[in-house]
């Protein structure tokens, strides 16, 4: 129980660390994902254990709308938050259509460091509970 409680309070500090490096970086050129990532924060505030956090749509949405503008810095951001959100299995498996979609679109991106994350996002989702079953096309 301890455990459980001390990994909801480094998710929670680290979720709400990572939000603030989005809403930084996304400050002047990207209004949407730093009001996005500002909400995210309140809403990681108020929530009590993991599956609050899987059940809460606002924390990914704000990950995916990072990657969906395909700037370096915030597809990163993006890809790594998801990664953690996937690990600590705080991801509906509903999700797992809109992941999977924004990792395929950010397999083609050039930048080495977006592409290696990509890879460690796809193998995070292989060893979780998100495992699809079905081969995804």
């Amino acid at each position: 129980m301890r455990a459980e409680m001390t990994m909801r309070g480094v998710l929670r500090r680290s979720l709400e660390a990572h939000l603030r490096m989005i809403s930084t970086e996304a400050t002047r050129k990207y209004p949407i994902v730093k009001d996005a990532a500002e909400r995210a924060m309140f809403k990681v505030r108020l929530l009590s254990s993991t599956s609050d956090v899987a059940g809460c749509d606002d924390i990914l949405k704000t990950y995916l709308l990072a990657c969906e503008l395909k700037n370096t810095k915030l597809s990163i951001l993006g890809l790594v938050g998801m990664e953690k959100l996937i690990a600590h299995d705080a991801v509906l498996p509903s999700a797992l259509p809109s992941i999977l979609a924004t990792l395929k679109e950010h397999s083609h991106m050039s930048d080495e460091i977006v592409q290696l994350k990509t890879l460690q996002t796809a193998l995070t989702i292989l060893q979780s509970q998100l495992h699809p079953t079905d081969e995804v096309r």
